[in-house]
Formats: C-alpha cells, structure tokens, sequence
C-alpha cells in the first residue's frame, strides 16, 4: 500500500477516534455489525455465527497484498490457516464479553499511534495492512480485547524464579552468548596458486567477498556466512580466522582439506549473566506466556463446537474444521 494512502487512512481514523467519544465509537461498531449480517455465515463458535465481512476484515489485518504473490493452493492454505487463527480469536472474544472485557477509545487511540511509529521506523517497504477507518479500529480493538482477557484470565498466576531465569540462561548459549565467537566467510580451493589469485581479488575489493567465494569456492557453504566458538574449527583454521579484525581478510592457509582464505565479518564477546539477567527474565516471562497461552486455546478449542461452511468462504479451506 502507498505510503500516502496509508498515512491518509491513519489521519481519518484518528479523526474519527479523537472527535468522537463512547457514543460515536459505538455507533461506528454497531454500524460494522449491522454490515457484517448482512454477508454470508462463514462458521458458527458455539452456536454464534461468524461473518464473511469480520473474516474478510481479519484476513485483511493479516495478510496485506500478500495474497496477491501467492499460487493459488498457497493462497488456500494461507487463508486456511488464517480462518483457523480467527475462530480461535472469536472464540476468546466470547469468553472476555462473558467477562465485560473491552478495549477504551484511549487504548485504541494508543495501539494505532504505535502501529503508526512502528511503521515509520521500519520504512516504507514495510507491509502495511489494507485496513483503515472503522475496519481498522475494529481488527485494533479486538485484538486488544483478546490481550487483555488472557493478561487478566490466563496469565495472572504466571511467573519465573530466579533459578528459572539462570536455567534459561544456560540453555540457550546461542541466545546468550557465554564464550567469545566469531563470523567468517570462507574460500577453500585445491591449488595454492588459484589460493593466492583469489586473495588479491579480494583484498583489491573486500566488500565483494561473499560474491568471490560463491563464484569460485569449492567449499559446501560457498562463502556463506558461518559462525564459530573456540575449537569448532580445526586449529591452523582457527589460528588463522580467530585473531583477525571486523573485515580483515586471512593469509591463505593449508590444511588437509585444501587452501583456505577466511573474511572476519563479526566477533561476539560473551554476555555475563549478571549483565542481561533482566533481558533472560523478560525473554523467559515472554516464552511461558506463550506457552500457557497456547494451552488454553487449544483446551477451549477442543471443547468448543465449531462449524465451518467452506461453500461461503470463497477459498478452498483445507484447514482444522474441514
């Protein structure tokens, strides 16, 4: 979507937000319900029937044009699996309306100028979605709503020890890097003299590196992009590549394997616990949440009775309620 349209869309949906309040906003809503029934039923969540114009508005909110650059059985299973992800939504949305859970015109009015932020840092090639107006408020508020009923509901009791945390942290040494490590880029050849040409190509253009080595490598990752920790690598390899600069280029070496240049693309230092003990927590808290998440839907899923009608939909579904 353009970037004009885009920030056009934003400016009358703040409008709309910002002049109106509670009664104008739920005139709007009603007004997006009133068009919702008058489209077809796409699937029914205990008894409730669900819309195509609410799906049409989710599938929307999710994909962008994206659907526009698929095959058409990659389309399907898209939407498919897209249509599974909103029954699941709509399902949540019952059970917070059971509890009076709703989002404010304030945290609407919040969550858009974020989205708005958001899409300004990540540029104008960022996939911007193709609602604006009500519709987006609407997809906006939902999924508000949604936040708010696990956040009060399902993840009030969750919450990680500090032997929990320090765990996490030695688990996962790729995240949390715990010893010195290093990128490089490599070039193997059979011959010396082919060894040394290409060492002069690339101190002539070391930006051209990777390019060089896809073209005249013969080693399997083609000067792709390969990070190491100390003795990973044979020890005249390592002794080579690990005391190089960002962006130093190697001597060519031998070793059994052929001759070899290597390119230092970056060095990671290890990270202390005791320095990002707060980022571990953060991530750990994040990925149980996930998890219980995922419980709960998948339990209120199983004991849900959920129907599809895939003639109404105007895609071929292949998903979980075929």
């Amino acid at each position: 979507m353009p970037q004009k349209f885009f920030a056009l869309g934003l400016f009358l949906l703040l409008g709309i937000m910002s002049g109106c309040k509670s009664k104008a906003s739920s005139s709007h809503a009603n007004a997006l319900q009133a068009a919702d029934e008058k489209t077809p039923v796409v699937a029914e969540i205990n008894g409730s029937p669900e819309y195509k114009a609410a799906l049409d508005r989710f599938l929307k909110s999710r994909l962008s044009d994206l659907l526009q650059q698929q095959t058409q059985e990659d389309s399907n299973q898209l939407q498919s699996s897209l249509l599974d992800e909103f029954i699941s939504r709509q399902l949540i949305l019952q059970q917070a309306a059971a509890k009076g859970i709703q989002a404010t015109d304030d945290e609407v009015r919040r969550e858009v100028a974020d989205q708005h932020q958001q899409a300004n840092v990540e540029g104008n090639n960022s996939n911007q979605t193709a609602l604006v107006g009500p519709e987006r408020a609407a997809e906006i508020a939902d999924d508000l709503v949604v936040w708010k009923f696990y956040k009060a509901d399902v993840l009030k009791d969750v919450s990680v020890t500090a032997q929990e945390i320090e765990q996490f942290y030695k688990n996962n040494p790729k995240r949390y890097p715990q010893e010195p490590s290093f990128c490089v880029r490599e070039i193997k050849v059979d011959e010396a003299t082919d060894a040394e040409e290409l060492r002069k190509k690339v101190l002539d253009k070391p930006a051209d590196f990777a390019i060089i080595a896809k073209e005249s490598s013969k080693s399997p990752s083609k000067g792709a992009l390969r990070c190491y920790r100390p003795k990973e690598l044979p020890e005249v390899l390592e002794n080579a590549a690990m005391p190089l600069k960002t962006g130093g280029i190697s001597t060519v070496v031998k070793s059994n394997f052929g001759y070899h240049i290597f390119q230092m693309v970056k060095k990671e230092e290890p990270q202390p616990f005791e320095k990002i003990q707060k980022q571990v927590e953060e991530d750990l808290l994040r990925s149980k949440n996930q998890s219980v998440i995922d419980s709960y839907r998948n339990q209120a899923l199983a004991q849900a009775r959920i129907k599809v009608y895939g003639d109404k939909l105007g895609f071929s579904y292949t998903g979980k309620w075929k």
